[in-house]
């Protein structure tokens, strides 16, 4: 059976969760429909730019992809056959609407036939509007992307990237494809590979989303960037993560980024990186050892850009100077395209938003690409579609088909630039002198076109002038543009590379390494020249490259390589270098252990800020996970190498993280010496005994209680002691932490202990914190509550003490008083019966009135946002962050549909009726019987860890878990409004829609 699930109504991108049953009700999908024209009046441009309308139905539906090829005509991917394969029959679907089919397709024309199509288009009679010319392609199955080449097309339709040729350029396929790969994830829809762009290096590059898993060639992964090479025939994945992408573009230098479903506009991909995913979705990546990850983009100033895919860093040379090489991008939930300006952030970049591209009056508007013509204009594909998300499949057509037959494809730019001309003949048939001239050419577009073409030339006058433009001392644009051909063509020779190293230009030196490095090997000469780089080259991008490249190569190449890289301390806050340099190490950590502790034999490794502050942690725990007798030999090493209390306390730091939630039940025969020499001589740090306590070292417990007793402690160390005696220790710690919880006026401390002490199955415990309970207040009364709700024996004193009076039976939330009906106890059903009656959720109807009865106080005053600042961090900040400020548990509303009041106040009175995917609550038992609940925060072959509505993370070690279950209910509780004033929900909603 299908969950209640509904995401956007846009490949790959998934929104905040919405409930439409009232929709489907109250909203006819076809009211409110314009037509093109009526559209284009509700758009709100810069002063200087005009839209007009290229395309629209019946010529054109849910247009998803634009490309336009060397004669200038605009082709178009038609995604019609979205969201369902054709010809498959789903045999199980899970919660997050990842589907399993009784079947792989064959490739095309075997397979099911779809309904997507690649159609042609161009400007016959000059009217800026274009008529359809032909169907490239048709029947389609859930095609996703495509790229055009010379002699064909490349499609990617999951599980296949296939090859159309059409080497008679007839716009006709010459027969059936080319399967170049197989195992793309199909799971689902929203998330398929996309986004097929060629990279100036000849690469074909693409994107994949969140909610499917490719298998290609033995290389898995969920979120990522890959790429493909034709004429090799290989496959790589660049970069793993980044969420759920749609839409990749390269700037002028080749930087590689993505657009996705995140709050900024961009991800930025670096070779061999890793960045942030869904680990509720799909748990660690797929190196557990990443130990850290990027993020997107750091972004500045509004943040509403969410739903970023069709992004351009706009290359076009036809819109005023402020634009060039910016990021324009849809922010399709709000109806919407914005600009920000791209800046470097060290080895990375930062956005800033500059402001509004294009807004609309009218929430059909649904901008889902963007692509630069000829002409220098952006064309605009709008998915038109009041909903942008559609319905569970027992709903498909009773509300996803009238609108499945739009779209719209626009033209925006200056005023004054000339509406799309037919370019004067083909680009193919220019010969090589206008080619080179192209590179010049303001507009990208004619830069890439050109660049492609001059590849298959072979000519000695060429290959010079290349050389001369790739050694160009004074553009650094051009001069890559000559390094970027004469690469694909063979043509760099070993001593033209020497010479681009020493290119004044950071980005020539950087790509001149990177090209060399995809051959996993560099020549003598020029790993030497490298390892003077990474000595000296003053440029983070450079060196950003030295470390991804790193990871690449032997361990010969790639050790040297990192022991010169991490004496640059100036790259210790760099935002991509530091963890580079520890992803390279880490691809050689175990393979060649013994090389690795060869570094730190060397006396000077040991000062490093960048191994003191990065490395070393990381390392330790990389061998105490390892869990291998040479894991272990290498950690007593680096033990007995250390200099200085100082670095001993960061490899210690590192063994504890590695051991999280858990404890070994033996001390490993290597290590033991090294450990208890350091418990003998510092029976006093605390961060040592917890390693004892971890190693199961049974002398570490009465001196971790010694401790706790005392007064030595500051109180980040006594609430990690505390947390990791919860985790390890025996019925003895019991006593002293009842007694620190009762004791200590440090409510972060009280609340350490309270989670300490739910790991142990002991009635004392129940009566010590029951008694103590009336005195307490808040937050803590609150947790105190959670956890007696958590093992059965102390949810029956609790409820006796409820029906005593002693405890006041509003005290009690409702969602802990469904926590008491998980035990399944008959006594206790009948105990909250009595108390609190019969539990039950509120009707469809009950809550259909009540948002009514919001709608019509809400209508009588907009609120006061600024008072409504102070609601939302009380009612709503605890779990959401708006505009950078709150907590992030539940989605960031920033980028959500705010302006839809109603569907806003469905999330809030009806929580459980759609549960976003990453934000399903889980409930979790234990063998010892006690009962947990909360969102997925992390997940790993040891442990489980669970966040509470409070944010408290709660470690469980899996080994304790006998049932983990995903739960029905939302996380974010009921009635959530009711404690309000009718003018604090008027404040509140001010302040939820504002910008």
């Amino acid at each position: 059976m299908f969950p209640r699930y509904m995401s956007i109504q846009m490949p790959l991108l998934v929104i905040i969760g919405l409930s439409y049953t009232s929709l489907l009700a109250d909203e006819p999908e076809t009211a409110g429909k314009l037509t093109p024209q009526e559209e284009l009046a509700t758009f709100t441009l810069p002063e200087e730019f005009e839209a007009s309308v290229v395309v629209s139905e019946p010529d054109v539906s849910q247009p998803l992809s634009i490309e336009f090829d060397t004669k200038g005509r605009m082709w178009v991917l038609q995604y019609l056959q979205y969201p369902i394969p054709n010809g498959l029959k789903a045999v199980e679907v899970d919660q997050y609407l990842r589907t399993k089919y009784d079947k792989l397709p064959e490739p095309p024309p075997k397979g099911p036939q779809g309904e997507d199509r690649i159609s042609i288009y161009q400007d016959q009679d000059g009217d800026g509007e274009m008529e359809l010319i032909t169907h490239f392609l048709s029947n389609l199955n859930l095609a996703s992307g495509f790229a055009l080449d010379h002699h064909g097309v490349y499609v990617v339709q999951p599980p296949y990237l296939l090859f159309y040729p059409d080497a008679n350029q007839d716009d006709q396929p010459d027969g059936d494809p080319q399967v170049l790969l197989t195992g793309f994830g199909m799971d689902d829809a929203h998330a398929f590979a996309n986004s097929l762009t060629w990279g100036p290096d000849g690469w074909l590059y693409g994107v994949q989303g969140s909610t499917v898993t490719a298998n290609i060639r033995g290389i898995e992964f969920q979120q990522g960037c890959w790429r493909y090479h034709p004429e090799t025939d290989r496959f790589e994945l660049f970069s793993e993560g980044g969420g759920n992408s749609f839409g990749l573009d390269f700037d002028q230098y080749g930087n590689v980024f993505a657009g996705g479903n995140t709050v900024e506009p961009l991800v930025h991909h670096v070779q061999g990186a890793y960045y942030v995913k869904g680990f509720g979705k799909h748990g660690p990546l797929h190196n557990p050892h990443t130990y850290g990850y990027f993020q997107p983009v750091q972004h500045h100033g509004y943040v509403g850009d969410s739903l970023t895919g069709g992004f351009v860093l706009y290359q076009g040379g036809a819109f005023p100077e402020e634009f060039n090489n910016n990021c324009i991008a849809p922010n399709t939930r709000h109806s919407a395209m914005r600009w920000s300006t791209v800046e470097k952030r060290g080895s990375t970049f930062a956005t800033r938003a500059v402001g509004d591209f294009i807004t609309s009056t009218h929430n059909w508007f649904r901008p889902v690409e963007s692509a630069v013509g000829p002409d220098g204009a952006l064309y605009v594909a709008d998915w038109y579609d009041y909903n942008i998300a559609h319905s569970s499949p027992q709903n498909h057509g009773k509300w996803y088909m009238p609108s499945r037959f739009d779209g719209r494809i626009f033209r925006v730019g200056p005023k004054t630039v000339t509406k799309f001309p037919a370019l004067a003949g083909d680009l193919k048939q220019r010969n090589i002198d206008q080619l080179l001239e192209l590179l010049e050419h303001p507009n990208a577009w004619f830069v890439r076109h050109a660049r492609r073409l001059l590849v298959t030339q072979k000519e000695a006058s060429l290959t010079t002038a290349l050389s001369e433009r790739a050694l160009n001392t004074e553009n650094e644009v051009l001069a890559l543009q000559g390094l970027w051909i004469l690469s694909q063509q063979g043509e760099m020779t070993e001593a033209l590379a020497l010479d681009l190293l020493n290119s004044p230009h950071e980005y020539v030196r950087a790509w001149t390494i990177r090209l060399h490095g995809d051959s996993g090997e560099l020549y003598p000469a020029f790993f030497k020249a490298c390892l003077n780089l990474a000595k000296s080259d003053p440029s983070p991008i450079v060196r950003s490259q030295l470390a991804c490249t790193a990871k690449r190569l032997s361990s010969e190449q790639t050790l040297p390589l990192i022991f010169e890289l991490w004496k640059q301390s100036e790259d210790l806050d760099d935002p991509f270098i530091p963890l580079l340099i520890w992803w390279a190490l880490e691809d050689k950590a175990v393979s060649h252990s013994n090389e690795v502790v060869a570094l730190f034999q060397q006396p000077s490794t040991w000062q490093q800020p960048l191994v003191q502050n990065v490395l070393l942690e990381r390392i330790a725990r990389r061998y105490t996970a390892e869990q291998s007798t040479a894991g272990y030999d290498a950690l007593a090493s680096l033990l007995a190498l250390a200099p200085d209390e100082l670095t001993r306390q960061s490899l210690v730091t590192g063994m504890t993280t590695a051991l999280e939630g858990r404890r070994l039940d033996a001390i490993p025969p290597s290590l033991k010496p090294a450990i208890q020499q350091l418990l003998t001589s510092s029976l006093e740090n605390p961060n040592i005994i917890q390693l004892g306590l971890r190693f199961g070292l049974a002398e570490a417990e009465p001196v971790a209680i010694q401790l706790l007793q005392g007064e030595t402690l500051s109180d980040e160390e006594r609430i990690a002691l505390t947390t990791c005696l919860g985790q390890t220790g025996s019925n003895a710690v019991i006593v002293p932490l009842l007694e620190q919880l009762e004791a200590s006026p440090n409510q972060p401390l009280r609340l350490a202990t309270l989670e300490a002490l739910g790991r142990f199955d002991d009635s004392t415990i129940g009566e010590r914190l029951l008694d103590n309970l009336s005195s307490w207040e808040g937050r803590l009364k609150d947790q105190t509550i959670t956890l007696l709700c958590s093992r059965q024996t102390w949810a029956s004193l609790l409820l006796t003490g409820v029906e005593s009076k002693q405890i006041d039976s509003a005290d009690v939330t409702l969602d802990q008083v469904r926590q008491f009906l998980i035990h399944q106890d008959p006594e206790i059903q009948q105990q909250i019966k009595q108390i609190w009656g019969t539990i039950k959720p509120a009707t469809p109807q009950e809550k259909q009135g009540r948002i009514k009865a919001v709608l019509k106080i809400l209508s009588r005053s907009a609120g006061d946002p600024t008072k409504g600042k102070t609601v939302f961090v009380k009612t709503c900040g605890t779990c959401h962050k708006l505009h950078g400020e709150g907590t992030t548990i539940g989605p960031d509303l920033t980028g959500a549909e705010r302006k839809d009041r109603r569907k806003l106040l469905e999330n809030i009175i009806d929580p459980s009726a759609m549960i976003r995917s990453q934000y399903i609550m889980y409930t979790v038992v234990t063998d010892e019987g006690r009962i947990l609940s909360g969102l997925l925060a992390d997940s790993n072959d040891n442990t489980v860890t669970l966040i509470d509505k409070q944010n408290n993370r709660t470690i469980i070690n899996r080994g304790n878990i006998d049932e983990m279950d995903e739960s029905s209910l939302s996380l974010m509780p009921e009635k959530l409004l009711e404690p309000l004033s009718d003018q604090d929900l008027q404040d509140l909603f001010g302040y939820l829609q504002a910008n």
